[in-house]
């Protein structure tokens, strides 16, 4: 399966991201997460190529959520972003 082969790889990508932003004092509380990872319902958009792949994407305010699908052999969720725009 993809996602078997490149989850080292997307799991590598991520902890260098994260290693290389800069520094912040700032800490989310808790309550601060959960808001966060609450799904958005601002405006959706969905591309998609039949029978190869979906990607939807929701704007609400500053954040963008984006989840990208494998449709064949079967439908499974290949990755999912959520971020906070700064610009």
């Amino acid at each position: 399966m993809l996602f078997d082969r490149y989850w080292p790889k997307l799991l590598r990508s991520y902890v260098v991201e994260a290693l290389t932003r800069s520094k912040s004092s700032e800490h989310a509380s808790t309550e601060e997460a959960r808001e966060f990872l609450k799904p958005l319902v601002g405006h959706e958009s969905i591309e998609t190529e039949p029978a190869a792949y979906s990607l939807r994407q929701v704007t609400e305010g500053r954040y963008v959520e984006m989840e990208l699908e494998a449709l064949r052999p079967v439908d499974i969720t290949l990755h999912i972003l959520k971020v906070h725009r700064t610009n």
